[in-house]
């Protein structure tokens, strides 16, 4: 439907601004309404759902146009507005959005016609011929303004005569719905309801909206329709029309007589919905048996799939959710084996395939400019080779790589362990295409994954072959640049220095155990001489230090102005976040098995330290630091 609608029909939006970024509309009197002969216009759709209202307004509005029919083409193009002002259902607080939003601009939401147009349409709404319009029109005149309640009431009739409509088939289904689906009731009884709820004392439902709700429970419990049950259900029960214990047993008897083949997350809402009857009764030993039986549909999802990995995702959620159940203490050790045996079982699932990636010529370079460079020199091309994008680039970046994969952007991750147990998750995009913090973070690592083996293959090891060809770096080469740089705590010089000696050596084993750990400290030691307190204080009044990530989180702000957003970021993505290569954690946990130390984000890592401790020099490099490097070097290059 969205790719029907006009460019006209959209109204420029800003962010936070949308009621001063709508024009002028023209004002829709009662009497361009009465002339329009809505009833003609929709009597071919009499029978349809709310999607054909509104395209068949639409399609009549382009004929009055096209006629010069000025009145009568704006009075049609405000009903297909209304018509398409998308519905939350779930949301009471905030039902109403709009349904299109592109390039800046998006399409009605009900505050382009509060005030006069909107009392208009109260005064008219009774006489709208569909019903369709009638509980569209009244609920929105209505949400602009409580004094409109009349129309709410107009409103909750029709939405009550659309669910009607729907059992007996009156109203045809959704073309992309099932024939048999009742699922179209669930709407309109939620608005009903919530019109009621806002319109009526508390206790005071109307017998329409009561005999309504009934009709299509009875209905979705007698269909086996399980979803639409439990949604029924749960409107039943919050606006006090069903009891709870009858929701409590018809959703037992329901679930209990489900046969073979149902999907189980279907089953599994309904013993959810009897659990949390059975709550409402106090009826704790019910709530807790029917909870297990949901936790046991989780593991039916797994049998859907022969994948070990899938199995082991089903059979670690069944974990979470039997966890705190009594009586499941034997069921949850079972499920603990076969969770192992799955995980064991999930290394096979896992593939590697290869993207040619062609670095001779970035080589050749790199190689060339290395040969008669100073040592000095040296440690500066290296500073700019474990440089990564800044925060701004690496972003657009990834928002431009999901545009051109959009179908690929939408779908959320996994990510497994060397053991096969899920070690992150990561997000999928938005459909309103605004991306989390997480979904950034977790794009930027996938990106900088290549970005560092280009780096690291491309650049740094090629430069460090033809360094250390000429010369044998040692320890004594690196610690004036330990001893003068702020970035190394006092007492750290010989462990920074080594590290770095082992790292120009080729021994990325021995120089991540040195130097991964060491950053947490550094940036605890950098806060300090910025006046900023990294420790905390625990319930027991004892006085610690912040991990990395709490330094991340807690300290953020102070260590980006110290260090800049993006070299933050960097440290983020690359030693802290999930799923990310989160070196600090893997380093210093004893999680990295012999050749993780020779991967390059590892490599890379134990660079990026090297650098962040030769930035602080940089404005003294060639007075202080380069005849320091070259007193050591001398003779050798």
């Amino acid at each position: 439907m969205a790719n029907e609608t006009n460019e006209d029909d959209l109204v420029d939006s800003s962010e936070g601004e949308r009621d001063e970024a709508a024009p002028a509309r023209r004002l829709v009197t009662a009497e361009m309404i009465a002339k329009t002969d809505l009833g003609a216009v929709l009597a071919a759709v009499a029978d349809q759902d709310d999607d054909a209202v509104e395209k068949q307004l639409r399609a009549s509005e382009k004929v009055a146009t096209e006629a010069g029919d000025v009145d009568r083409a704006d009075a049609l193009e405000l009903f297909a507005s209304i018509m398409f002002i998308a519905v939350r259902p779930d949301d009471e607080a905030n039902p109403f959005t709009a349904k299109l939003v592109m390039d800046g601009r998006r399409s009605m939401i009900p505050d382009d016609i509060v005030g006069e147009q909107s009392a208009i349409l109260a005064e008219i709404v009774e006489t709208l011929p569909n019903p369709h319009l009638r509980a569209k029109v009244g609920d929105i005149v209505f949400y602009n303004s409580r004094k409109h309640w009349k129309a709410a009431a107009t409103a909750i009739d029709a939405y009550c005569e659309i669910a009607r409509g729907r059992l007996d088939d009156t109203i045809k289904p959704r073309p992309s719905r099932p024939a048999d689906s009742i699922m179209d009731v669930v709407e309109p009884l939620a608005r009903a309801t919530a019109l009621t709820r806002l319109t009526k004392k508390r206790g005071d439902i109307p017998v329409l909206v009561r005999q309504t709700l009934q009709a299509c429970y009875d209905a979705a419990l007698a269909g086996c329709h399980y979803v639409v049950f439990v949604k029924i259900a749960e409107l039943g029960i919050w606006h006090g029309i069903l009891e709870a214990s009858q929701v409590a047993r018809d959703a037992e008897e329901l679930a209990r007589n489900a046969p073979p083949g149902t999907y189980p997350e279907a089953v599994k809402r309904v013993w959810i919905i009897a659990a949390s009857s059975h709550d409402r009764l106090n009826n704790k030993d019910d709530a807790n048996r029917c909870r297990v039986e949901a936790a046991e549909q989780t593991l039916k999802m797994r049998d859907e799939s022969n994948q070990p990995a899938v199995k082991a995702h089903w059979t670690k959620a069944a974990l979470g959710e039997m966890r705190h159940l009594s009586g499941t203490r034997d069921r949850i050790e079972q499920l603990r084996n076969e969770l192992r045996t799955f995980q064991m079982a999930a290394q096979d699932d896992f593939g590697s395939f290869t993207t040619p990636m062609d670095l001779s010529e970035t080589r050749r370079e790199i190689e060339a400019l290395f040969v008669g460079i100073s040592f000095a020199d040296a440690c500066v091309q290296f500073y700019h080779m474990s440089e990564a994008p800044s925060k701004q680039e690496l972003r657009d970046t990834v928002l431009e790589l999901a545009r051109k994969d959009p179908l690929g952007a939408m779908i959320s991750s996994s990510y497994y362990d060397a053991e096969g147990r899920e070690a992150a998750r990561a997000p999928a995009m938005p459909s309103d295409g605004s991306p989390s913090e997480n979904w950034f973070r977790a794009e930027g690592a996938r990106y900088m994954d290549v970005l560092m083996f280009q780096q690291v293959r491309g650049k740094i090891e090629p430069a460090r072959l033809s360094l250390v060809e000429r010369i044998s770096i040692q320890e004594r080469h690196l610690l004036p640049i330990a001893e003068a740089s702020v970035f190394v705590p006092p007492g750290r010089e010989p462990l920074f220095a080594m590290g770095f000696a082992r790292m120009f050596q080729g021994d990325y084993a021995t120089a991540a155990h040195l130097l991964l750990p060491q950053l947490e400290n550094s940036l605890r030691h950098i806060l300090m001489l910025s006046n900023r307190d990294p420790s905390k204080i625990e319930q027991d009044l004892i006085q610690g230090d912040r991990a990395l990530s709490q330094l991340l989180e807690v300290n953020r702000g102070e260590l980006e102005a110290i260090l800049g957003e993006d070299v933050v970021d960097e440290i983020d993505i690359l030693f802290n976040f999930r799923p990310g290569p989160a070196l600090r954690n893997e380093a210093a946990h004893g999680k990295l098995p012999w050749g993780a130390f020779f991967h390059h984000s590892t490599i890379f890592g134990c660079w990026f330290i090297f650098g962040l401790t030769c930035r602080p020099l940089f404005h003294v490099w060639q007075e202080q630091i380069a005849p320091l490097l070259a007193a050591e070097t001398d003779g050798q290059l």
